[in-house]
């Protein structure tokens, strides 16, 4: 699953389903298994499946990932990240505080401004230029700088 966006929000939704619902203005495109969904400068709420993996990507967007999905990426020059649940998870933003909650594995996290918050996951690597970060269940390695 891909979203990409240039500005406005994305609030994407993991629940219990078989298919993926857009609300917002986009264009939506399937090619094999992977559905793309082009937001633009709208806002837009995607519901997918639980355990889905989830590319994002946005110039100046706020990114909300409700639930729990596979393995989340997400890239973004300016504009607040957060996600409650992920298997994995690599973000990463110019500008813009990042959150995760709950990673089952490995998260990866580069900032050069802005607060980064890891709840729990297992081997955490975070990285920023100007922010504070706050790792709060580390069960496996942690690097910060």
């Amino acid at each position: 699953m891909r979203i990409a966006a240039t500005t406005g929000r994305v609030r994407v939704i993991a629940e219990d389903r078989n298919d993926v619902g857009v609300s917002g203005t986009a264009l939506v495109s399937h090619h094999g298994t992977v559905v793309t969904v082009e937001a633009g400068s709208a806002s837009v709420e995607v519901r997918v499946p639980a355990g889905v993996d989830l590319m994002v990507g946005t110039t100046s967007a706020a990114v909300t990932v409700q639930g729990r999905v596979g393995n989340l990426a997400i890239v973004s020059e300016s504009g607040r990240i957060s996600s409650e649940h992920s298997a994995a998870r690599d973000a990463r933003t110019t500008s813009g505080r990042i959150e995760a909650v709950r990673v089952d594995g490995d998260c990866r996290v580069r900032s050069v401004s802005g607060k980064v918050t890891v709840g729990t996951c297992q081997d955490t690597e975070v990285s920023t230029k100007s922010g504070r970060v706050e790792l709060a269940g580390v069960s496996g390695t942690a690097r910060a700088n």
